[in-house]
């Protein structure tokens, strides 16, 4: 049992601790290349524009739509097709080309394209070439060619007396991007070794904190099966070690409640069952032998009557020795107040005391009988303190959701060295 518990708390310690560092790992790692891949993306999709602005300056738009199959060997073309080239070498990208808007080459850095060429990629980019063509500037998602290579493109329209007359597309690698890919390898090797290192951690934790926890409960245990000699001995100074120094409080108490229990059931037994035993058998004898019509017979009858309430008395004496479960209900206090008078009324008389209430609140929710057992000890208490012509007054009040009821006497009070003992048997 011992075993299944702390493997248990060991088990989800470090399961927990796990967890929670690899969640941590995999989302910051996420997020970390998920801003660093969409901020260099969007900043290769800024300088595609910029590099397809200039390329709109470098050509004029009248004789670039003028050009025709053929006058790939024309002067304009040549001239045109070195700044492009110019312009693509100064910037680090790979092809600019300006196509009409069928998506038909015009002017391409690229070698051996042919005016009139259809560019086939193009369908992949068609949201973005159809903005261009509407006179909007746009660039298109990363794709992947054949060869695994990364690319990006961007388009911005050629204006001729205010029309789009054709779009001009710079081509770029993202190898940038490559470098994201190892970092993610790199990210990927420092989660491994950190959640190592935390399940490495976890173990050690759990540990440091499952062996307090096995001492209590092994305390635990043997507190259920009765063995109360052993002390318990926690050293920490954290809440494993303030629950430890309650238990042992409480396992002191119970191994003092138990001393307590035996010497009132040894008390009982001795002192009182047997002698009452006796008492009560001629008591029942004496009851037989005395006639129906004589005057004596009710005092036999009073004596059998008192040793019954004795023999209650005992049996609450051993109720203490096995508690009963209380059975909270709704109770008049008056009414278990004037239940308890009745049993002392000859001793109040006795002595001329005064005896007050004052029922602030009078329906009380609590166990009726040991309530009344409590006031006849409290009340026979008081009775006893009180001088004749004393005074004794009950009273009750409401505190919060409770109910106090305060019982004051103007007797002799309890000495100063017997007050720490009140609540000790005899």
């Amino acid at each position: 049992m011992l075993r299944q518990i702390r493997s248990k708390i060991q088990n989800k310690l470090i399961l927990t601790f796990t967890l929670f560092c690899v969640v941590i790992f995999s989302v910051v790692g996420f997020l970390n290349y998920w801003y660093t891949e969409s901020g260099l993306d969007e900043e290769l999709g800024k300088k595609l524009l910029a590099v397809a602005q200039a390329a709109h300056l470098q050509v004029n738009s009248e004789l670039v739509s003028k050009l025709r199959r053929g006058d790939e060997n024309s002067r304009t073309y040549r001239n045109f097709r070195k700044k492009l080239a110019d312009l693509r070498d100064a910037t680090d990208v790979e092809r600019i080309y300006i196509c009409n808007s069928k998506g038909e080459s015009l002017l391409d850095t690229d070698e051996g394209v042919r005016i009139t060429y259809a560019y086939p990629f193009l369908k992949f980019n068609q949201f973005e070439f159809d903005r261009a063509l509407k006179g909007l500037t746009a660039h298109s998602i990363l794709f992947e060619t054949y060869d695994g290579k990364l690319y990006k493109t961007a388009f911005v329209p050629l204006f001729y007396k205010g029309e789009v007359i054709a779009v001009v597309g710079v081509q770029g690698s993202a190898t940038f991007l490559y470098l994201i890919k190892r970092i993610q390898w790199f990210l990927f090797s420092v989660g491994a070794i950190g959640v190592l290192i935390s399940i490495l951690l976890s173990v050690y934790i759990s540990r440091s904190m499952s062996t307090p926890i096995n001492h209590l409960v092994e305390a635990a245990e043997k507190i259920g099966a009765g063995k109360l000699e052993t002390p318990i001995k926690l050293e920490t100074r954290d809440e494993i070690g303030f629950l430890g120094r309650t238990m042992e409080k409480m396992r002191s108490n119970i191994l003092k409640r138990d001393q307590d229990i035996k010497t009132m059931v040894a008390g009982v037994a001795h002192e009182l069952r047997n002698p009452l035993g006796g008492v009560e058998l001629f008591a029942h004898l004496l009851n037989k032998e005395i006639p129906e019509d004589d005057s004596r017979k009710k005092y036999a009858g009073k004596i059998i009557g008192e040793l019954d309430v004795m023999k209650k008395i005992i049996t609450d004496f051993l109720d203490f020795a096995r508690p009963r479960t209380p059975q909270p209900e709704l109770c008049d206090l008056k009414k278990l107040v004037d239940e308890t008078l009745q049993l002392l009324g000859a001793e109040i008389e006795s002595k001329s005391i005064i005896f007050k209430t004052r029922f602030d609140v009078n329906e009380i929710f609590a166990d009726a009988g040991h309530i009344r057992q409590v006031l006849l000890n409290l009340i026979e208490n008081a009775i006893q303190s009180v001088d004749h012509h004393g005074e004794i007054l009950l009273t009750s009040v409401a505190e919060s959701k409770r109910v106090c009821i305060v019982l004051a006497d103007n007797g002799s009070g309890i000495d100063v060295e017997h007050r720490d003992k009140i609540f000790e048997p005899f």
